[in-house]
Order: C-alpha cells, then structure tokens, then sequence
C-alpha cells in the first residue's frame, strides 16, 4: 500500500490569485489538503517517488523514465523511449523489449534467444547461435555456429562441420560433371553428397 509521494524538485500548485510551493518530502495528506485548499486538480513536478509503508521506495517517475523497484528498492523494470527492461533480484539484465523486437538474457546477462519481426534465434552461454526459426525455415547450428541442420520449404538439408552440404531430403539443384547441366530433383528424392559436394547417392534416380 503507497503511504507517500516524494517530489524531487518542487511542487507547485497555483490558482488564479495565489500560488504555493513546497519543497521535498510532500505525503499524500499533505498533497490532498493542498489540492482541497486551493480548489485545483493538479500537481507540477520534475520527478515522482512513491514510496510503501515502510518507506521503501517503489516506483520512481522522472522526465524521460518510469522506474519499478521491489520490496528491497532494487530496480526490477525500466520504461522509457528506448524501449521497456526487467531485471532480475541481483539487477542482472534479463529481458529487453524495443521497437524491433525482444532480447531473452540469461543470470550472467548474455544473449540467449532474440525475437524479431524476421525470426527466432537461440544462443548457447558462449553467444553462439544455435537455433534459428525465420520465413526461409528450421536451422541448427553447432557450438561454432555452423549451420548443420536446414529444414526449409524444399526440404531438409545436412551439413557436416565445414558446412558442406552431405545430405538433402526434397529439391535440390545437380549440376553435370560431364555436360554442366543443371537439374532439379523431386522433392522426394534422397541424395547424398561427398565432402567435395559430388553425388555418392540419389534415389529415385
């Protein structure tokens, strides 16, 4: 429960023949006399504390922020023109809203998964991505970072550690060794690549 308002700067409460100021430390009884005796409904002030009823402080508005604390006054969120933050008990960053999308932190407050109007990606402790989910498809990256596993519109793809492509389940483009044409595969054919990329298996044929 709010017990009091703490204005930082000064609060100026003004009628048309007189005017008021008060310095720091106002309560909300005070503010309520002050408002009833000069008949107005507003309150002018560079910065708002509010406080509970054991004087901890809770939420903070200034100029350009707007702050939450908890019943320890740590700063769990954060709101201003740069988007929206919350934070863990030990202050640790761990979720960052903006215009372009979101941002998931982990207790060290590292990156571990991002979501944006183009996609989904997850990172390991390492800040390696290794999931990443978009309008192309499915991808799965190794602790490098390579991608390994693709899983798109014209099928699934495997790579090994140099991502060459070893294996692709659905369409995918052949070229001739001997002719230099170019094919496309059904989409339910298997084929199976070397490390050089030449065909070691195709089926159906």
């Amino acid at each position: 429960m709010v017990s009091s308002l703490i204005f930082s700067s000064r609060i100026l409460a003004q009628t048309e023949d007189e005017g008021k100021e008060k310095e720091d430390g106002i309560t909300i009884e005070e503010i309520d006399e002050l408002l009833r005796r000069h008949d107005r409904k507003v309150v002018h002030a560079n910065r708002v504390e509010i406080l509970d009823d054991i004087g901890v402080k809770r939420l903070v508005l200034g100029p350009e922020d707007l702050r939450f604390y908890d019943e320890n006054g740590k700063l769990r969120s954060f709101l201003s023109l740069e988007g929206l933050r919350f934070y863990d008990e030990n202050r640790k960053l761990r979720i960052h809203l903006v215009r372009t999308g979101l941002d998931i932190y982990d207790r060290n407050e590292k990156a571990r998964s991002s979501h944006t109007l183009e996609g989904l990606g997850f990172r390991d402790e390492n800040g390696k991505t290794r999931i990443v989910l978009d309008l192309k498809g499915f991808s799965i990256h190794n602790e490098k970072g390579k991608v390994r596993i693709i899983l798109g519109p014209e099928g699934l793809s495997i790579s090994d550690k140099d991502e060459s492509t070893r294996a692709v389940l659905g369409s995918t483009s052949l070229t001739s060794s001997e002719t230099g044409d170019e094919t496309i595969t059904a989409p339910s054919t298997l084929t199976l690549f070397d490390k050089k990329g030449k065909v070691l298996f195709k089926a159906p044929q």
